[in-house]
């Protein structure tokens, strides 16, 4: 019995509408520092949200902007075309550096 063109169609538009969402390899949630950078917290935290955005608060003022990442680097961008990177170490915490410090989720 031959399979219709339009069953297999169907079941396979059925299978990435189920797996795509889960492509999505961003980050969420809180990520808090851990209090040992080299200029103190002046990042408060980072909260990821959808749509690649993060809201970063740092010295009381918050802001969101855009991130992308790339394996284990998260870039978050800044107003002025710039990033900071990040990468993700083997506990899931960001890691910026000595200057900016680390970043675990709460």
């Amino acid at each position: 019995m031959k399979a219709r063109p339009f069953t297999f169609v169907a079941a396979l538009a059925v299978v990435l509408i189920f797996t795509l969402p889960s492509c999505d390899s961003g980050l969420s949630g809180t990520y808090k520092p851990d209090g040992n950078s080299l200029y103190g917290n002046m990042i408060t935290s980072l909260t990821f949200k959808p749509g690649w955005r993060v809201e970063v608060l740092a010295m009381g003022v918050t802001q969101e902007v855009p991130y992308e990442r790339e394996g284990n680097k998260v870039k978050i961008m800044t107003e002025g075309k710039s990033a900071t990177i990040f990468t993700i170490d083997d506990k899931g915490c960001l890691d910026g550096g000595e200057m900016i410090g680390k970043f675990c989720k709460n």
